[in-house]
């Protein structure tokens, strides 16, 4: 009786680790996709990208 439980659990326990790796990886973002996140939010908040290519606005960072 004892072999047939492990036999039951030993049938459940891969699909059942299949099924939780299948979630984990889809729940992933790449990090392509959370930087393209975090700039929407900030453009629909009203920050503008100011870049510092001019001297006068490098001196400005420093």
């Amino acid at each position: 009786m004892k072999t047939k439980i492990r036999t039951n659990r030993a049938l459940w326990a891969f699909p059942a680790c299949v099924t939780m790796a299948c979630l984990s990886l889809a729940g992933c973002e790449s990090v392509r996709d959370q930087i393209a996140d975090r700039e929407n939010s900030l453009a629909a908040a009203g920050f503008v990208a100011r870049p510092a290519n001019t001297p006068e606005r490098q001196e400005m960072l420093q």
